[in-house]
């Protein structure tokens, strides 16, 4: 080893004699030249040892070479040597890499658990395996050894919830640091051919210089990844072995609920325990079957405090493995164009996947104390099929089965029933699309179907039997640079139930077909069905310095996927045209600098606005810091969101407003700051202010503090109310008034790269008040009747203490130790008060949660 170490020593020496003058030389380099580039992997006969010793022949071998800055001098070349090397085995990628550094002891080395950013030298190598320019692998590692990996889509997405089983090894040494990856052929999608062509591209990330450098060079204003890589020839006669894994799982709790201390029938102690896999197999060389028996899909880090006043629910991110693995392949619409603005309402979506194995929907009006509700739907198994069925097609498809799930119920005879609160349900979906032209244009469709098992249950009534959306979408570059681009998409859907539940489905708050004044739609109580229509449209140009976007979206008064999807408000009509400027070259106070505008016009089948909107400026400083600073303005228009159900009312002209500052995120400290206003010209007023603090301790603890405070006063809020007299009015619309304070304490202490340990603390304080309680005499102004009456105080506090330790202890087996603890109040204190109530919520004894998970990989 002594003798191999002192002739790479020797190696190096000679490089950096013959490489000095070359160097010098090439500071007159076109970045025209590194547009495109070609390179050829060499095959090995020679065993390599992931060690992240370059001792091997194979480092023998002249090196790629001649990075070119992305960031902050683009066009130049890398201000720190790179030498890189690929090649191949029988059955692996093999790359290596030398990241030369005239400063080592200034490389910027910090631990972090697989996946996170820990804002430090890194290097990173993406392999294009279809060599369609849309999708990819892409595989990192830092100084320290700690990795990342993800999937590329649609030429600039990331989806870094993949996770490949492959091995990898660093070492930082007095010429800088190197690398060592083997990436088995089994983790990557490709297609049978005598000889590969690939797209490849390696970055690297100099931390302390905000430098990032790549093999290929594109300038400013540019958009594209994939599509830009360099081409990566002589790979041959390579095959796959066939694929396939296994991924059993065990998992234990325990929970203590000392809300449920009095439930007759269990009580506040509760235990669990699980046992299933996962199967992943190949079908070729580039479709994967996943299957599931048992599935265990809880989540290790439990969703965030909210308040939601709205008529709408709330959307969670899916967290889940089985689903969050292979979703671009099921993504509907969003293929193409990438430069899209902000929509003020929730975009129909054809699949969201935490429909499946939801909590339970089903509601038993008893004693709380003497009835037990399941955990969630159990899923009984699924499986799924993704990947390329050749060069331009691709598939999706999946299909799960979930159980029938009962409340127990102790009646007073002392007997236990079971009520059904969750029918036997089926969930289905395929996924189909076709590219043309290397990424040039595509088209695909999308279809579901849900099937629940309703008859002559107590549900039956309360949802529907079935549910099936079909949806083609499709986008195309109008030029051969991608500077134009369009997309478009259109979705159906068909839902069936009983008359009553078709009824309570018009009538609900995505489409209150009994809502007066409509005289396009009719609520009809007869009804066994209702179907709708979705169509978006969008051109954008994604290049130069100018930008440009101009979006349709049209969603029918019936058009409802919820079964399976995402519908938030429906009967809409929404126009949005928005352009800017972009300032690329650094100049005396900016780096880079934007200006937009843009403006929104939205109403609804029948004509009526409901909303305009204009936009703002954004921009990063010569020092890293960056400021963002948005503002719009609407005229007096028309509101089907006051009223739930009710009326169309005024909505005064009104305005908004947004900054935000960052500090130089690859700083140890990290200071963001910001400020949301929003009101209109009757008093209504939203005020939000957030500040997000990290530190980095060393090279392994990292610390972030997210504090955030808003006050917000709505002078009509949507609020039925009895009276002194007894009266009820319906369209009661009392002022509130709204205080809110939350925080989030994140520690991350990160032992190796396959050992971590995470907290997260978060407060939650709200406060709303009822007062001025009124009703409208003239829906077309802010004229009203008021009713005198005292105030109506709400109080709701909520602490959550989460904790994970993951331990990687093989590649792709993990274990984790999880513990929850939790605690919530209700009162109606007069005060917003952040000493007592805080004082109050750590008197109310914590519900505990506390869980194993073992998942052991098997090839």
């Amino acid at each position: 080893m002594v003798k191999n170490i002192q002739t790479q020593n020797r190696n190096i020496l000679l490089y950096l004699i013959l490489l000095v003058p070359g160097y010098i030389f090439s500071a007159t380099h076109s970045a025209e030249d590194y547009r495109h580039r070609e390179i050829k992997a060499v095959f090995l006969n020679e065993h390599i040892s992931i060690d992240g010793v370059l001792d091997e022949n194979f480092y023998s071998l002249a090196p790629i070479q001649n990075l070119i800055q992305v960031n902050p001098d683009n066009g130049e070349l890398v201000t720190e040597e790179t030498h890189i090397w690929i090649g191949y085995t029988s059955d692996a990628v093999i790359v290596g890499a030398r990241m030369f550094d005239s400063e080592p002891d200034k490389i910027i080395s910090r631990v972090g658990r697989r996946d996170s950013s820990s804002g430090g030298d890194e290097i990173q190598f993406a392999l294009d395996t279809y060599y369609d320019g849309r999708s990819g692998f892409a595989f990192g590692i830092t100084p320290s050894g700690s990795i990342m990996d993800g999937k590329l889509q649609n030429d600039t997405g990331f989806d870094i919830s993949w996770n490949g089983v492959w091995e990898s090894a660093a070492l930082i040494d007095e010429l800088g640091w190197t690398v060592e990856m083997r990436i088995p052929f089994s983790q990557l999608r490709f297609e049978r051919s005598p000889e590969q062509v690939w797209g490849v591209q390696v970055v690297r990330t100099i931390a302390r210089k905000n430098e990032r450098a790549a093999l290929t060079w594109y300038p400013r204003g540019e958009t594209g990844n994939v599509s830009r890589f360099a081409v990566l020839k002589g790979l041959e006669n390579i095959t796959q072995t066939k694929r396939k894994e296994f991924l059993p799982y065990l998992t234990g709790g325990v929970s203590h609920l000392p809300a449920e201390s009095n439930n007759a029938i269990e009580g506040s102690l509760r235990n669990n325990l699980g046992i299933g896999t996962d199967i992943k197999m190949g079908l070729g060389s580039s479709l994967t079957l996943d299957a599931a028996i048992n599935p265990d899909f809880g989540q290790v880090e439990v969703d965030p405090a909210q308040i939601n006043l709205s008529a709408y629910e709330t959307y969670y991110r899916e967290k889940r493995p089985f689903f969050v693995e292979g979703k671009d392949i099921f993504s509907f619409g969003s293929g193409g164009p990438s430069n899209r603005d902000y929509t003020p309402f929730t975009v129909p979506d054809l699949f969201y996947s935490r429909r499946i194995g939801r909590p339970v929907q089903g509601y038993v009006d008893v004693n709380p104390d003497s009835i037990i509700y399941p955990d969630g739907t159990a899923i009984l198994g699924a499986v799924k099929i993704s990947g390329k069925l050749n060069e331009n097609w691709s598939i999706g498809g999946l299909s799960a089965l979930t159980n029938e799930e009962h409340a127990r119920v102790l009646l007073a005879s002392g007997k236990i029933e079971k009520e059904l609160v969750e029918p036997l349900s089926s969930y289905n979906l395929l996924r189909l699309s076709r590219e043309y032209g290397f990424g040039r244009a595509g088209v695909g469709m999308m279809g579901s179907f849900v099937k629940r098992n309703l008859n002559g249950t107590t549900m039956e009534h309360d949802l529907n039997s079935q549910a099936i959306s079909l949806g083609v979408d499709g986008w195309v570059w109008l030029d051969e640079n991608h500077t134009w681009g369009s997309s478009i998409a259109w979705g159906g859907t068909h839902v069936s139930g009983t008359e009553e539940r078709i009824s309570d489905l018009q009538e609900n708050s995505s489409h209150n077909f009994q809502r007066p004044g409509l005289d396009y739609v009719e609520m009809d109580s007869s009804l066994t069905s209702l179907s709708g229509y979705y169509g978006r449209f969008v051109i954008s140009r994604q290049r130069g310095r100018m930008d440009f976007n101009y979006e349709t979206i049209v969603i029918s008064p019936g058009f409802d996927s919820n079964d399976m999807g995402i519908t938030g408000q429906t009967d809409r009509i929404f126009n949005r045209i928005s352009s800017g400027w972009k300032w690329l070259e650094p100049g005396n106070i900016f780096r880079f600098s934007t200006l937009n505008a843009s403006a929104w016009y939205l109403t609804n089948f029948g004509g009526t606005r409901l909303s305009t909107f204009l936009g703002g400026v954004q921009g990063q400083f010569l020092n890293y810091m960056s400021i963002s600073i948005f503002g719009g303005w609407g005229p007096e228009n028309k509101s089907d969101q006051v009223l739930w159900g009710g009326p169309l009312v005024v909505s005064p002209s009104g305005y908004y407003t947004f900054f935000n500052f960052n500090t130089n995120y690859q700083k140890d400290f990290v200071l963001g700051i910001g400020y949301h206003q929003g009101g209109n010209t009757e008093g209504n007023i939203d005020r939000t202010s957030s500040i997000n603090l990290t530190y980095k301790l060393g090279s392994r603890l990292k610390l972030s503090f997210s504090p955030s405070y808003s006050n917000n006063l709505t002078i009509v809020q949507y609020y039925p109310f009895e009276d002194t007299t007894g009266t009820q009015h319906e369209w009661g619309v009392p002022q509130l008034k709204q205080e809110m304070l939350s925080a989030s304490l994140r520690i991350n202490y990160t032992l190796s790269p396959l050992m971590s340990f995470q907290s997260f603390i978060q407060p939650f304080i709200w406060q709303g008040i009822y007062s001025d309680f009124k009703e409208f005499t003239t829906y077309e102004k802010y004229k009203f009747k008021r009713y005198y009456m005292e105030d109506e105080i709400s109080n709701y506090s909520a602490l959550v203490f989460n904790s994970v330790f993951r331990w990687e202890f093989q590649p792709g087996s993990t274990f984790y130790f999880v513990l929850t603890r939790s605690t919530e109040l209700s009162s109606s204190n007069e005060k917003f008060e952040l000493i007592s109530n805080t004082v109050d919520l750590l008197k109310v004894e914590a519900a505990n949660h506390l869980a194993i998970k073992i998942t052991y990989w098997i090839d």
